[in-house]
Formats: C-alpha cells, sequence, structure tokens
C-alpha cells in the first residue's frame, strides 16, 4: 500500500486528489487554503492547514511513500520540494510546475522525480494528435 502526501491546492491539487481519494493506500493533503482544508474534510479525506513550505508539515507525515506537491504558485511548489526533499529523501517526489513565468519549472526539475509541466503536456498533446491526422 502506498502513503501520498499532497502539498498546496489549486486545481491541479483538487483534481489530483479525486483521482487518488480512492486507490488502495493513505491520503493525506496539507495545505494554506483553510477553506479548501473544511471541503476536504467533508469529502472524507484527512486534510490539515499547514504550511506546505515547512519541514516540520511534511515531518509529522512521514514515513510516505509519495509526495505530489501541486500549489498553484510556482515558487510555493519550489519551496515545498527543497522542504520535501529534506525530510523524506526517499520518497517519490512528483512536482506541479504551474504557469511559470519565472523560471521555476527547471528548480524543480533539479529536485523532484517527476515534474508535471503543462506547457510541455498540452505542446505533447498537441504533437500526438497532430500525427493523428
Amino acid at each position: 500500500m502506498l502513503d501520498r502526501l499532497v502539498l498546496g491546492s489549486g486545481s491541479i491539487a483538487q483534481s489530483l486528489v479525486e483521482s487518488l481519494r480512492d486507490r488502495p493506500g493513505s491520503l493525506v493533503v496539507r495545505t494554506a487554503d483553510g477553506s479548501r482544508v473544511e471541503a476536504l474534510i467533508e469529502e472524507g479525506i484527512a486534510a490539515e492547514a499547514a504550511d506546505p513550505t515547512d519541514e516540520a508539515t511534511i515531518r509529522a507525515v512521514t514515513p510516505i511513500d509519495t509526495i505530489i506537491i501541486a500549489d498553484a504558485d510556482p515558487d510555493t511548489n519550489v519551496a515545498a520540494a527543497r522542504a520535501a526533499r529534506r525530510v523524506a529523501p526517499e520518497a517519490l517526489l512528483v512536482a506541479y510546475a504551474g504557469v511559470d513565468e519565472s523560471g521555476q519549472a527547471e528548480r524543480l526539475r533539479q529536485l523532484a522525480d517527476r515534474v508535471i509541466d503543462p506547457t510541455r503536456t498540452v505542446f505533447g498533446e498537441v504533437m500526438t494528435r497532430a500525427g493523428d491526422s
């Protein structure tokens, strides 16, 4: 069984939580968005309002197999990835690059095992579909 920690909030984090909630293993969410925490708890998901960039936030739920960082803010994601890598270096670290105008996606690639880059994902999908015509 996998134990998963989702750090951050936003539409991507919400989609990931919805996708992971019924899979085997545990799912824990930590986000600074208190209203989002309330909604998650009402849905039966273990959630807590906490700073996703704080090492203590991550340490409180270790050991963990997978850490998914999916805040809407790329700077928050980089800071959370740094903290996650320090606290749980053995965990699979997946990070969302977000709409990156400040070069944070490259920093995430240095820290995370996998990076979800919406620009590359959309481009790849368009190129795949263009080949289908």
